[in-house]
């Protein structure tokens, strides 16, 4: 093939890539027309085409691994590469082909040789290629493949030399020899082991399956080893110069064993927890003897449908992944003898395996599988720990999600899109019921193959009874019956909630607890606090007279959603009570380390800290932190939280170094965790801006701000209060950089935010009136000033007593406009009782402004020997630095 002839096929590869696998031979030959040469070249390349874009031809060193058609030409046996003599072709994928091969010296040994394959020479492959050898050189592990030696053939196609492992795809081992559960969990430990050694080295796998994991038999027992890293990914320090990118749309995995986030077209970048689904997706296959999405179904279907497939379909538990074969096999002998080999594969009868894998490892394989990262397993070492748990008997880590929880995924899975969305809104709504749908399928599926037992039974109905309520409440907000006018998400909550609120599950209480719950969390998402008050008060009284097992649990999360409720709404004494209560109902049920007990440890002491109990808090903020650390090693995004709220602590109690040093390690911890564009990567940009903006500097501040100004409002949408928050921080820097118009506009974007949302006395509204008071005064704006001032200080008055340094701030600034005004009798009275308050604070600033500001009223009002008196004053609290 010539160079122009080669072009013209990559290009038409390139262009076939767009299209269903189906319709690229067409395609191809449609756009050769009559050079019928070119259109075989490039047909014959579509199946390395496939390799390339899912990864999924084996590119294994195994002889475990499937044998190709024919072996490349020049490569045939016999050839010598270096000091290398290649024996046959045992394995090849989309960039590179491995050989078994004979190192001829210094030593005689068989070995696995892999090179890039011919006409695969671009820049982007070699720099895979590159990042693939240097990833196993960086690794020593006994369950990871060794790299021994690497170089580049006479035409400068690289290659790198590895030990050649004479072994099966795990899976395959594990069914031949008929290994017990217990006996396939000892070896997926290892392979745990192994991946997490090769994230210790900053390498992710990224297509974990079977046949990239094989078992050889070493001194008798069976070891595993991790192979082919030709996809891997560096997490941390670079592995190679060259440039090395995925174009647009490519997959990079396996679509069976691929992660949400490396399916996601957005192009969200993937991290070790990637692996640890994988892991899952491995986990499920070796329990249940299917992946979560079955390859039959996954082989007719487009790629966009697989990718949501991927992102948005919930996996059933593998325990009723077995009981649904098992089930469908009614009648049938075909799929009876398939359940029935299954279970003497794994030395059982298909009830006792259903009932083994029921419980405790689904819950560990359901944790790997979590759609949202952050609520999988930290690492690989802390799955294998669990499963370690489990051999022993010991309680695990993993815990069925709550009811309510399952049924706000969605909603939270697509917030973005949910949040001023239009008609989409609806999906929210939609979502919820597909779940319900899925939890009566699932359930049905469990009784045909298993017993009717009375917790399916009451799972069943009560998804029933949520799917028909859902489906009511649907047909009254169909966009089709609204005229043409939007539904949004708002609207539809708003029928929800009144629907409810009408009685239509009277008499349903649980049912109405998990609804109301959902409601009102979604209501406080969206920045609806009152809304959001009502529904999770009436879901409280409701779980509270229930005598269902997991009553209790369900009073504890609602008090701890309520909580934060109130707590957004300035009712701090309340927000208090409720984290008080909900901790010690989940201390009494989770006895010892406990992911809810270290979430309500964190937020009572957040309840504390903004009350000014900061002693109280920190020792429930240190044992939320340790806490979580047990539980989750030294990376995890709960950690961060506790590392994040730590450092407003301590910025609280004046240790600004410290501070800091907490904000940038959980500002760092949560990019690498979550991305850059996630709600919680902008909350810890604004602390760390507002934390570096406290000691002076402000230059890094606004980029700080701006940065998370840009998260917020894409992901939260324009009116989100998290928008309005940031806004005002913005807002108050360009007061300290004397750019009072912009803070005036900035303020009063940040007031029609808030103003129609909180209620009418919330602090942040004072805090925003006073910025804009202060803008206004600086710019000589004096009556709207005083009034702005007025209706801030009302507020405070109502909420903070008259020592607090803040109303004082604000009490002295309404003086200051007053005397501009040359109200000088209402100026003097205000500024001699907010002295008089505020004297006792002698290292206060607000002090020295007052006295400043009594000053500049005295000359005003032509009396120069007060103005003495007090210039005398300021010069003494200067010195004194009050």
């Amino acid at each position: 093939m010539n160079s122009a002839n080669r072009e013209r096929v990559k290009e038409l590869l390139s262009r076939s890539a767009r299209l269903p696998a189906v319709e690229r031979e067409a395609f191809i030959r449609q756009a050769c027309g009559s050079d019928h040469q070119t259109a075989d070249e490039a047909i014959d390349l579509l199946g390395t085409l496939d390799d390339s874009r899912f990864m999924s031809a084996p590119t294994g060193v195994g002889l475990g691994a499937a044998r190709p058609r024919a072996l490349p030409p020049g490569e045939i046996p016999g050839t010598r590469i270096d000091r290398y003599r290649l024996l046959q072709l045992i394995g090849e994928g989309g960039f590179g082909s491995v050989y078994m091969a004979e190192q001829c010296e210094p030593v005689q040994r068989r070995v696995a040789l892999k090179i890039i394959k011919a006409g695969m020479d671009t820049k982007q492959v070699i720099a895979r290629f590159e990042l693939e050898r240097q990833a196993l050189a960086m690794m020593d592990h006994p369950n990871i493949a060794r790299v021994l030696d690497a170089g580049a053939t006479k035409t400068g196609r690289p290659y790198f030399v590895m030990e050649l492992v004479r072994g099966e795809p795990v899976t395959g081992y594990c069914d031949q020899r008929r290994l017990a559960v217990s006996e396939r969990l000892e070896l997926f430990r290892d392979v745990c082991h192994a991946v997490q050694h090769a994230h210790q080295k900053g390498i992710i796998h990224r297509d974990l399956k079977p046949t990239n994991v094989l078992v050889t038999v070493a001194d008798g027992r069976p070891v595993p080893k991790v192979i082919d890293f030709g996809i891997a990914k560096a997490t941390g320090a670079r592995l190679t110069d060259k440039t090395l990118f995925t174009e647009m749309h490519q997959l990079i995995g396996t679509p069976e064993y691929m992660s949400p986030e490396q399916a996601e077209v957005a192009g969200i970048d993937v991290d070790t927890r990637s692996d640890v689904y994988s892991l899952g997706v491995l986990l499920y296959e070796l329990l249940a003897g299917s992946t979560p999405l079955q390859r039959e179904r996954l082989r007719s279907t487009p790629l966009a449908e697989i990718q949501r497939l991927i992102r948005e379909e919930e996996p059933l538990k593998p325990s009723l992944r077995f009981a649904a074969i098992a089930a469908s096999s009614a009648g049938t002998n075909r799929s009876c003898s398939r359940a029935l080999e299954i279970a003497q594969q794994r030395q059982s009868e298909p009830a006792n395996l259903t009932r083994t894998i029921r419980g405790d490892l689904d819950w560990i394989v359901l944790k790997c599988l979590e759609k949202e990262r952050s609520r999988r397993y930290g690492t690989a070492n802390a799955l294998a720990e669990d499963i370690g748990r489990f051999l022993a008997d010991e309680p695990v880590l993993a815990i069925p999600p709550r009811r309510s929880y399952r049924l706000r995924k969605f909603a939270r899975r697509h917030r973005a899109g949910l949040i001023g969305a239009t008609a989409v809104g609806l999906s929210l709504m939609l979502g919820t019921i597909g779940v319900a749908i899925g939890f009566v399928r699932a359930r049905e599926a469990e009784r045909l193959a298993l017993t009717r037992s009375e917790e399916s039974s009451r799972s069943a109905a009560k998804a029933a009874a949520v799917n028909s309520f859902l489906q009511e409440m649907l047909a009254s907000v169909d966009p089709a019956k609204a005229q043409g006018s939007e539904v949004t998400i708002r609207q539809a909550l708003d029928e929800a909630a009144a629907t409810v609120d009408a009685g239509k599950l009277r008499g349903q209480p649980s049912v109405e607890a998990d609804l109301r719950s959902t409601i009102g969390t979604t209501y406080f998402a969206i920045g609806h606090y009152l809304e959001a008050e009502h529904q999770l008060r009436a879901a409280l009284a409701l779980h509270q007279g229930s005598s269902n097992e997991d009553a209790a649990d369900r009073v504890a999360e609602d008090m701890g959603n309520l909580a934060g409720v109130v707590g957004a709404e300035g009712n701090y004494a309340e927000q208090e009570s409720l984290m008080r209560q909900s901790l010690e109902i989940l201390r009494r049920l989770h006895p010892g380390d406990d992911v809810n007990v270290a979430g309500a440890e964190q937020g009572l002491a957040a309840s504390l800290r903004v009350q000014g109990k900061l002693n109280e808090a920190e020792r429930h903020y240190r044992a939320a932190l340790e806490m979580r650390r047990r539980l989750y090693g030294a990376e995890n995004i709960e950690i961060a939280q506790s590392l994040n709220s730590l450092a407003l602590l301590m910025q609280n109690k004046g240790n600004l170094a410290e501070a800091e040093a907490l904000f940038r390690d959980a500002l760092a911890m949560r990019r690498r965790l979550l991305g850059p564009m996630h709600p919680i990567v902008a909350d810890a940009l604004n602390n760390l801006a507002n934390l570096v903006h406290l000691r002076g500097d402000l230059t890094e501040p606004e980029s700080l701000l701006r940065e998370a100004l840009d998260i917020r409002r894409t992901v939260l949408g324009p009116d989100h209060p998290a928008v309005a928050q940031n806004i005002n921080n913005i807002a108050s820097l360009m007061i300290d950089q004397k750019k009072f118009a912009s803070a005036e506009g900035l303020y009063r974007e940040a007031l029609g935010i808030w103003q129609p949302i909180l209620p009418a006395d919330h602090l942040d509204l004072a805090a925003a009136k006073d910025g804009l008071g202060c803008a206004l005064l600086n710019q000589g704006s004096l009556a709207e000033a005083e009034s702005v001032l007025r209706e801030s200080l009302t507020i405070r008055e109502s909420r903070q007593p008259s020592t607090d340094i803040q109303r004082l701030t604000t009490a002295s600034m309404l003086g200051e406009a007053c005397a501009r005004e040359g109200k000088f009798k209402e100026a003097e009275s205000i500024l001699m009782q907010t002295y008089s308050r505020i004297e006792t604070n002698r290292n206060s600033i607000a002090r020295r402004e007052t006295i400043g500001r009594l000053v500049g009223l005295y000359e005003q009002w032509d009396r120069p020997a007060e103005a003495a008196k007090w210039r005398t004053e300021l010069e003494r609290a200067s010195q004194d630095g009050g």
